[in-house]
């Protein structure tokens, strides 16, 4: 059996392993000059690894840990905790309300979702009993974590810090040693089979007897089927020869997709692990453990609508960012080498991760990962969760999929 996965981010690598662990061939079509997708490290002047996409893990990603430990990588601990930021401007709450405010936020959602609730985000926030200053900082730091206006975003399928039990959010998180896009260059290694860069899919034929992928080089890929791990906007712009069932269509019209910018600077000096969190534009900052325990790179990240435009980013000039970081943390001496990346702005991305508009329902959910015909999708769009462990599952289930419909 012959298959073709599109897209070698975590989502289609881990499709294509799985694939080739059931007895497939494997042709992985990847766009980019690179394997990992939306997980991508960079290292800095002063040689620090930093991560410009999907960064923090945590305890429960068992398949990342699995992963992890069969292809001899390491985890190392980021030396904060990721939940607990340091407030900076006016009008905010205290670091220490941070816990007991988002364990109430998470009350009240769990009370809503018993209730049949379906409204958004910011309902659930203007529900939740705390003082406005708790609430000026809950919202500017879920505001950045999802990328976008709560009063759009469905309460029913929010990001995982959402849940009742707070996922992990109030511990410190996890790296693998060197960057995080080790493992997927460890699994690309791993795999058999054909790995094809700078190949990005522009159409998917199928016919009784199988698939064929149109590449942008004007070459064709011919197979059994197809697992198609690209993010929902790069799969919005696929031609599918039949069309996609109306309801699928209609789901990857619909889902949104979180735009966020990420800023690295080198710092100067050295500084102990810690993070700060504004409501202005917003955005937060965070210096992460190095091998000895210090850190000498500074990151931010701003989300929402609105904010490439507050601090100029669109022309991918970072000056004002730099501005704004050294404003809201002035302890920092920044040196001069700085890395910017907006996801919105990369084209094989078109956002950081996706997220639910209010009027969602479970149609348009089981719609965005039901396989149709010999296509079957993954990536993090498709998965319970818009983590990078979710992604690995997410490309699990769909060649478990593939395996299921062709070998029976």
């Amino acid at each position: 059996m012959q298959v073709i996965v599109i897209g070698a981010g975590l989502g289609g690598l881990a499709a294509a392993r799985a694939l080739e662990a059931g007895g497939a061939s494997v042709t992985v079509l990847e766009a980019r000059e690179r394997v990992g997708g939306r997980v991508w490290s960079a290292t800095m002047g002063n040689g620090v690894p930093v991560e410009r996409g999907g960064e923090f893990i945590f305890d429960g990603y068992d398949e990342l840990f699995r992963l992890v430990d069969e292809l001899g990588l390491e985890i190392v601990k980021r030396g904060f905790t990721y939940g607990l930021r340091r407030p900076v401007g006016p009008g905010l709450g205290t670091r220490d309300a941070m816990r007991p405010t988002a364990a109430a936020m998470a009350e009240v959602r769990a009370a809503r979702a018993a209730e049949g609730r379906t409204g958004s985000i910011a309902d659930v926030f203007s529900a939740t009993p705390i003082g406005e200053a708790d609430r000026a900082l809950l919202t500017a730091r879920f505001t950045i974590g999802l990328g976008w206006r709560l009063d759009e975003i469905s309460e029913r399928w929010p990001a995982p810090q959402l849940s009742a039990d707070g996922h992990s959010e109030f511990a410190v998180p996890y790296w693998i040693r060197g960057g995080n896009q080790g493992l997927a260059e460890a699994i690309a290694r791993d795999l058999s089979g054909d790995l094809r860069l700078r190949s990005a899919a522009l159409a998917v034929e199928q016919d009784d007897a199988g698939v064929t992928v149109h590449v942008g080089d004007g070459t064709q890929v011919r197979g059994d089927a197809v697992v198609i791990a690209a993010p929902a906007p790069i799969v919005r712009r696929i031609g599918f020869s039949p069309g996609l069932p109306a309801a699928t269509a209609e789901s990857y019209a619909r889902i949104g997709m979180a735009d966020i910018t990420k800023l690295h600077v080198a710092l100067e000096e050295r500084i102990e692990p810690d993070a700060i969190q504004t409501a202005e534009v917003p955005f937060w900052a965070y210096a992460a453990a190095e091998h000895d325990g210090l850190s000498s790179v500074a990151a931010s990240a701003a989300g929402g609508p609105g904010h490439r435009a507050v601090l100029a980013l669109d022309g991918h000039d970072p000056r004002t960012f730099r501005a704004r970081l050294a404003s809201a943390w002035p302890e920092l001496r920044m040196g001069d080498d700085t890395l910017l990346t907006s996801w919105t702005l990369d084209p094989w991305a078109r956002g950081a991760y996706s997220f639910r508009p209010v009027d969602w329902s479970d149609e348009a959910e089981a719609a965005l990962s039901a396989p149709f015909g010999r296509v079957s999708f993954a990536g993090e769009h498709t998965a319970e969760e818009q983590t990078l462990d979710g992604t690995l599952r997410s490309g699990a289930r769909a060649a478990g999929e593939v395996l299921l419909a062709v070998i029976g």
